[in-house]
């Protein structure tokens, strides 16, 4: 064991008196001493980052960022292009709406005339007569013939679907019910009289005239009743006016 040396050293206060004071000069506590601040620097030193793997964390860093970016890039386009469809969508609705709208508009401006004539046009062979003569239908039109409503060809063909379900028929079979039965046609020679046609037979150009101004009020019993006559008054005056 080394001996430890004292350093004695003596001084003097304000008062003048001597104070007395001992050193120990310990060369061991200043050996551990700086052996613990050489731990502390080679500690430190050995904390700092390497810098290659800093370099690779940066990287990892800079990727990760980077994909983050490419998706949130593409789900914004693709919410995008969602919406624009969406819209395009919408806008097509609308225009949709807008033409039915119109082209309703439009056949609620239609004559009860002109539908007949639409509702004959689509069913040539339809009895008008004997549809008017049936108390069924004429039940079924009450109310709903009307301006602004549903033309006489869409209310006739719902008729024949009810009919149909309510007698448990084919709708065909419904419809052959209303259709004209056949006739013998009337058979002109090639004179200017209209060969077997009698004049009583047909109207006059003033009777046309006279219901062609007239015929836009009838209801469909009053049109059925002069359609026959009517269209071959037509054909006659137009033969025997050549």
């Amino acid at each position: 064991m080394e001996k430890e040396e004292k350093i004695v050293v003596e001084t003097q206060n304000s008062e003048d008196e001597t104070i007395i004071i001992e050193e120990t000069d310990d060369e061991n506590d200043d050996n551990e001493f700086l052996k613990s601040l050489e731990e502390i620097d080679n500690k430190e030193k050995g904390d700092e980052p390497n810098d290659d793997e800093d370099e690779e964390a940066k990287a990892e860093a800079l990727r990760i960022k980077n994909k983050n970016a490419e998706e949130a890039r593409k789900r914004r386009e693709s919410e995008a292009k969602a919406k624009a469809e969406a819209k395009a969508k919408e806008e097509e609705a609308n225009k949709a709406k807008e033409e039915s709208q119109v082209e309703d508009e439009k056949l609620k401006e239609i004559t009860p005339q002109q539908q007949v004539k639409d509702l004959i046009t689509k069913y040539p062979n339809l009895d008008l007569g004997e549809l008017d003569k049936n108390e069924n239908f004429q039940e079924y039109l009450e109310g709903k013939w009307v301006k602004g409503g549903k033309s006489i060809t869409e209310i006739y063909e719902a008729y024949l679907g009810y009919e149909a379900r309510l007698t448990k028929q084919d709708k065909v079979e419904v419809e052959k019910q209303y259709q004209k039965k056949s006739t013998p046609s009337l058979k002109g020679s090639s004179g200017g009289t209209g060969g077997t046609t009698k004049v009583e037979d047909v109207y006059t150009k003033e009777e046309l005239e006279s219901l062609s101004v007239k015929m836009p009020y009838m209801n469909p019993k009053q049109y059925a009743s002069i359609e026959e006559k009517y269209e071959r008054s037509i054909k006659y005056h137009r033969k025997n006016n050549k």
